[in-house]
Formats: structure tokens, C-alpha cells, sequence
């Protein structure tokens, strides 16, 4: 039996050793269970441990970086059983300073941590991923720890001044994190991000150890390492460096050996070498031609790691060109007014004439441009062409000399048709929980969120708020903008019911004798009505800590939390409510009745809780909030009283009501206007 024993752990030992050479960038991370460190912004107690560097010129994700004489980081950390301990040496010529507090510490000057303590890598936030950040600024420190939204407890943090900028050294408890305790070998996924205002004139800037341009927020993005107290592994050669390089700017590069910063040589080419600083480290001017890989000599053994040119085309945005003649993509009704505008601000317009083209590339049409007019929101000189008088149906261009054709256009009296089609399928491919194989739109995802959801401030309780639509950029399905978009739907249908009777969708409820338009609604519905509490308030949202990574929906699994009970969601779903009981009385009365039971029952929440507006948390997700609830109370308490005539309705109403210039169009932000319809049709 020790002799199987001895074998396992030799093989762990040889695989954690095999994979710390070098030529790796996997840095181990400091266990000693009791430690007896002062905490006074110095590491002269600390044990040999290897730093992050956040030091190069493609660790820079926001603003302008003037080099690492203005500004750079280093960041030690290890563990005892309960607490996590970090050191930071900021090089920087500008005091501290950060003015903010709480959830938005991170827009002053302010070092961010992010840990998460699973085995594999995440690609969204789970309960075991955390984002920490300590502000940088004198006086009593100021922190946060997002994804929990509240604030250390029990910590000690102090700041130093040193010549050339300052240091921290902190113990952050791991009860912080409900977290009891780690031990050698956890595995851990870690991204360090620093802010720093360098002039006030200008943007701060932010540079992240790991995680590229805004995704260090995403654990798919973050480095890995392991908790480990293995004396042996903290006196091996370690190669520091950025992942990437950039061609001209400054990149700075570390060797560690024995726990230290190691003297030496970095050979590049015969005639190219550094000798290491102090610190061990050496700043180079990256050039891909005499730069492609390094290598140092320790102890008569060669480590080497090779230099990866970092491309920034995997952050462009790819974007169809606009063209000088501009003409609706949607296409022109026949009898409509029909224009297009000509942009000519290089002034090379020789002829004002234009072309209409046919698909064969025959004129079919001719006409004047007028013009110029200079645009006074955009400053464009443009001219205007009008061919209303060409009523042919059919796909065609415009031409104008000296200029690249106008993008194909079609003439049709059927093209708000296929626009109204085409965008109310849309809600049928953001269905959540289902399968979607469409042959029409070839769009394809597999059943997806199945276990929605669990409640945030107690994730023990698992609600079914499964169903209803994705949102229309995430995988989120927030209250307020169901609501908001439900009503608009249901306005349309109740101001033309007779258009959608026969109106196909070609969804997979089309062959009953509901119209299609309401079956598609009646999917989100049915996803609200599992949002509201047994005490008739409604929860704000149902998804993730932060936004997944491009994936598809199936491949979205971590846990998705139910936010808190807000007054504007159950103000929104009340009025929602009230009126799809009031379109769908004629359709299922007995479906009719269930949402005003809801309506009637979330308006009581109101009242027993007048005077009081709650506002749900929303972390890394979408935030639909607004300045206040009015707009929200008027419509809701309108909408029921007209489903039932009851006066203390219009009185709540009434003393809820917005100055009327305050009126926007309708919106999730916005719902006074609806309000308003609502009592004159009462």
C-alpha cells in the first residue's frame, strides 16, 4: 500500500513539476498555513513567493500609457488557511487618489483582484468566483467585493511611501468569501487590473495582468496556478513576461531563480543580449525580426520561451462599409415618397444626374440631384435625389458618375410585410429553454437555462423561472423590458386585431386558433407570471453574475440568480398584466383570469409597501433602472383600474401621475404615455 502511495505521489509531484518549467507562465501561489505576518506596507516577513507583473505595454487595456517610468505594478500574493495576503509596489509619479466609494471604487485609482477556487475554467461567473478591489487613495481604505456587493470585513490594509511611488500590503480574510478555509494543491484562476488617473486631462488608464480588453471581468479569460506550500517549486527558473508583445513599445520581462530576482544574461541572438537590473528584470523595445525567442542560462542549463507578437485584429470591429449614395435597406412602397441622399464632402461631384438600374444593369430611370445642403447634425455635404414618380416593383440600384453604386434596393408593396415577419419571429429564436431548429432562418441552439434559477441573497432556494425570451443582446431576461415590450405587442394587436387573425408566424404553435402574435407573447407571459412572489412583489431579473463569453445559449451553465423583488418590476408587471387580461378576455378566459389575479395581486404589494421603493442589486448583468417610480406606479394602477373600474385604482393612479412634459415615448424607462391611453379608454 506505501508503495502505491509512494507512486501516486510521485507522478503528482513529476506532473506539477513537468508543468512549472521555465518556458511556462504558470506561477504557483504561496500556501503556509500560519503565517505571522506584520502588516505594515513592507514584505521584509514574507516568504519567497513569485510576483504578477503589470508592466508592459499589451497589459494596457484603457487609455494612454506613457511607459513604465509613469506607471506599473507588481502584485505578490499567498495564502495561510484563512486569509489571503497581498503585496503591490506601484512605480508612479502621481499621488493616490480616489474619491469614490462602495460599487464604484473601481473608477479612482484602484487595484482589482479576481479569483475563482474550481477545478476547470469558467467562462462566466459562478459562487466561487470573486472580484475584489481595494481603492488606492490616503486616508481609511475603501473596498469591495462586487459579485457579493458589499464591502471587506475584518481586513487590514496599509499603504507605504517608497521613492518612486508606494506600496500595499493587505490580509483579506477568506470568511469574506464564504470561503472556511484552502489547503495545498487547490487549483486557482486569478487576473489581477490596476486604474490609475495619471492626468487629470486625460482618460485613466487601465492594465490587467491576464485578461484581454474588458474580458479580465470573464473568468474564461484568467491565468491559472495552484495553492502550494512545496518549498522546491518557489526555487525553480521562472521566465516572467506579457503574453503578447507589441512591435516598438516597452515590454518588461522578469527572471526568478531560488525565489529571487536572478542576475544574469537574456540572450536573444549572438549579438543581442540584456543583462538583468536589480529586480531581475530586464525593458525592451519589442522587435519581431531579432526578438523571436529568449533564453538564459542557469546553473549550466538553458531555459528558453519563445516571444509571441501580439495582433490586435482579433479586437476590430468588422463593419460593412457606408457608401456616398444612401438609400432605405428596407426598400421603398411604390406609391411612397422615395428619396436618397448623395454625401459629397471631397466635393467631386461633376454631374447631378443620376441612374436608376434594373438587375440586368439597364437604366430604367433618370433624375436631377439637388442640392447642396450642408447637414447641420452631422456637418455632411449632401445632395438629395427623388424618384417618386417610379412606381415599377423590382430590385434595383442607383447610380451617380463618379461614385460606386448605391447598395441594392427593392421597390414592393409588400416590404413592411416581411420587415413586420421577420422581427416578430425574432422573439420566437430568443426563446429560452427550448430547442430551436428553424428552418427559415437556419438558426439552431440546443435547450438551454433549464435550471432557472436561484435566489441571489440565498442560493439555496431554487425558484422555476425557466421560459420566456432571452434579451435582446445576452442571455438575461430582465422584467422591465419585458413588460416594456409586451405592451407595445399588445397595443398593436388590440389596435388591429382583425391583421393578425390570419398572420403566420410559422412558429410551432401556428396550427391552433389563437393568433400567432399571441401565442408569442403568451411565451413571455407565462415566463413573468413565474417571476412574482408568493407576496405578490416581482423579481427584477433572472440571470448571471456577469455575461458569458460568445458561446451558444446551451453552453451558458453557470448558475443563474434570481434578483430581488423591485417596486418598478412589480409596477411594470401589474400594468402588464392588467392589460394582457384585458387583450386575451376573448381568446381563454380562464388564462384571462390567471393574469388578473397576478395584476390585482402585485398591485396589493404596492399598496401594503407605499412609501417605500425597493431596487434590486444587479452586479455585472443589465441594469434597468430608473430615476424614480412614478411613471411605473401611474401605468400600473391605470391599467387596473380599467380592467376594474375601481376608483381607489384612479386615485393611485392620479396621485402617482408625472408632469406632462416629462412625457418620452414609450419605453422601459417610460411608461406614462400607456398610462395615459389606459385611463382615457377606461
Amino acid at each position: 500500500m506505501k508503495r502505491i502511495l509512494f507512486f501516486i505521489s510521485f507522478i503528482f509531484s513529476t506532473f506539477i513539476l513537468s508543468n512549472l518549467k521555465a518556458e511556462d507562465n504558470i506561477i504557483p501561489i504561496r500556501f503556509s498555513p500560519d503565517l505571522k505576518i506584520t502588516i505594515d506596507g513592507k514584505n521584509n516577513e514574507w516568504p519567497k513567493t513569485i510576483p504578477f507583473s503589470i508592466e508592459s505595454f499589451t497589459q494596457v487595456r484603457e487609455g494612454n500609457w506613457p511607459g513604465l517610468d509613469a506607471f506599473g505594478v507588481k502584485v505578490w500574493m499567498l495564502f495561510d488557511k484563512e486569509n489571503i495576503y497581498l503585496f503591490s509596489r506601484f512605480t508612479s509619479q502621481t499621488p493616490m487618489e480616489n474619491p469614490y466609494t462602495l460599487s464604484n471604487i473601481n473608477k479612482g485609482d484602484c487595484l482589482e483582484l479576481f479569483l475563482g477556487f474550481h477545478k476547470k475554467r469558467k467562462i462566466s461567473y459562478s459562487d466561487r468566483d470573486f472580484h475584489i478591489g481595494i481603492a488606492l487613495s490616503s486616508g481609511k481604505p475603501k473596498t469591495w467585493i462586487w459579485n457579493l456587493s458589499k464591502e471587506l470585513k475584518g481586513e487590514t490594509i496599509v499603504f507605504a511611501k517608497i521613492q518612486n511611488g508606494y506600496t500595499l500590503e493587505a490580509r483579506i480574510p477568506l470568511s469574506n468569501l464564504d470561503i472556511t478555509e484552502v489547503k495545498e494543491g487547490d487549483l486557482l484562476w486569478i487576473d489581477f487590473a490596476v486604474n490609475k488617473q495619471l492626468d487629470k486631462k486625460e482618460k485613466p488608464i487601465r492594465m490587467v495582468w491576464s485578461g484581454n480588453t474588458g474580458g479580465e471581468r470573464n473568468p474564461s479569460v484568467w491565468g491559472n496556478s495552484f495553492i502550494t506550500g512545496k518549498e522546491e517549486l518557489f526555487l525553480k527558473p521562472y521566465i516572467l513576461m506579457p503574453s503578447g508583445f507589441t512591435v516598438g513599445r516597452d515590454h518588461r520581462i522578469y527572471i526568478y531563480y531560488k525565489g529571487l530576482p536572478w542576475k544574469g544574461i537574456v540572450k536573444f541572438t549572438k549579438e543581442l543580449m540584456f543583462e538583468t537590473d536589480s529586480e531581475g528584470g530586464i525593458t525592451i523595445g519589442y522587435d519581431p525580426n531579432t526578438m523571436q525567442k529568449l533564453s538564459v542560462t542557469i546553473d549550466y542549463t538553458e531555459y528558453s520561451r519563445k516571444l509571441e507578437r501580439f495582433s490586435e485584429e482579433g479586437y476590430s470591429l468588422k463593419s460593412v462599409p457606408p457608401k456616398n449614395i444612401k438609400v432605405n435597406q428596407l426598400g421603398y412602397l411604390p406609391g411612397e415618397k422615395k428619396e436618397f441622399i448623395l454625401t459629397d464632402n471631397e466635393e467631386i461631384l461633376s454631374s447631378k444626374e443620376f441612374s436608376i438600374l434594373s438587375e440586368d444593369g439597364s437604366s430604367v430611370y433618370k433624375g436631377k440631384l439637388t442640392g447642396p445642403f450642408v447637414d447641420s447634425a452631422t456637418g455632411d455635404t449632401n445632395y438629395y435625389g427623388d424618384f417618386s414618380s417610379f412606381t415599377k416593383t423590382g430590385k434595383y440600384q442607383i447610380t451617380v458618375t463618379d461614385f460606386e453604386p448605391s447598395y441594392t434596393f427593392e421597390i414592393s408593396p409588400n416590404i413592411m410585410k416581411s420587415l413586420f415577419y421577420t422581427t416578430m419571429r425574432s422573439y420566437y429564436l430568443q426563446r429560452c429553454g427550448i430547442k430551436i431548429d428553424d428552418r427559415i432562418s437556419k438558426v439552431q441552439y440546443g435547450p438551454c437555462h433549464l435550471d432557472d434559477g436561484y435566489l441571489r441573497e440565498n442560493k439555496s432556494r431554487h425558484i422555476d423561472t425557466t421560459g420566456g425570451w432571452h434579451d435582446a443582446g445576452d442571455y438575461g431576461k430582465y422584467i422591465p423590458s419585458a413588460g416594456s415590450t409586451l405592451a407595445n405587442l399588445l397595443l398593436l394587436y388590440e389596435m388591429f386585431p382583425s391583421k393578425f387573425k390570419k398572420f403566420k408566424l410559422d412558429i410551432p404553435e401556428s396550427e391552433n386558433s389563437i393568433p400567432d402574435i399571441l401565442d408569442e407573447l403568451k411565451y413571455e407571459l407565462d415566463w413573468m407570471l413565474k417571476m412574482q412572489d408568493k407576496n405578490g412583489g416581482v423579481y427584477h431579473k433572472v440571470n448571471t453574475y456577469d455575461f458569458p463569453g460568445p458561446i451558444p445559449p446551451q453552453d451558458d451553465k453557470d448558475i443563474r440568480l434570481i434578483y430581488e423583488i423591485g417596486t418598478p418590476d412589480t409596477a411594470i408587471f401589474a400594468g402588464t398584466m392588467a392589460m394582457a387580461s384585458r387583450v386575451y378576455k376573448a381568446i381563454d378566459q380562464k388564462y384571462s383570469a390567471t393574469l388578473r389575479e397576478a395584476a390585482l395581486k402585485a398591485t396589493s404589494f404596492l399598496i401594503k409597501n407605499k412609501g417605500q421603493t425597493f431596487w434590486p442589486m444587479n452586479d455585472k448583468t443589465g441594469a434597468y433602472q430608473t430615476g424614480d417610480v412614478k411613471d411605473e406606479l401611474f401605468w400600473a394602477f391605470a391599467e387596473v383600474y380599467r380592467i376594474t373600474e375601481d376608483k381607489k385604482y384612479y386615485k393611485l393612479a392620479m396621485e402617482n401621475q408625472p408632469r406632462f412634459l416629462d412625457f418620452n415615448p414609450i419605453g422601459w424607462d417610460d411608461f406614462s404615455g400607456l398610462a395615459i391611453l389606459a385611463l382615457l379608454k377606461s
